[in-house]
């Protein structure tokens, strides 16, 4: 399983169905977030799930919505392959 859920920016939590689709799942995923983010890991780990973030790179984002200022942004982004308990 692949993932990019959204990041929460517009509405908290925005990625939570997504994170726990993905434990319910129960399949190795490969989840790209923000790099900012900090609770990947403990919501994956506190259910016993491995947990390894294996790269960090800028990702350009073109403009999309009205509320975005500029015509390409950039954000800093993680992955992490996530590896349910056996």
């Amino acid at each position: 399983m692949i993932s990019n859920p959204p990041w929460g920016v517009q509405k908290e939590k925005a990625d939570r169905p997504f994170l726990e689709l993905i434990l319910r799942s129960g399949a190795i995923c490969h989840l790209m977030h923000s790099a900012e983010a900090t609770h990947i890991e403990p919501i994956f780990s506190n259910a016993g799930w491995s947990v390894e973030r294996y790269w960090e790179t800028d990702f350009a984002l073109p403009a999309a919505y009205a509320h975005h200022s500029h015509k390409q942004g950039r954000t800093r982004v993680a992955f992490w392959r996530l590896t349910p308990p056996k």
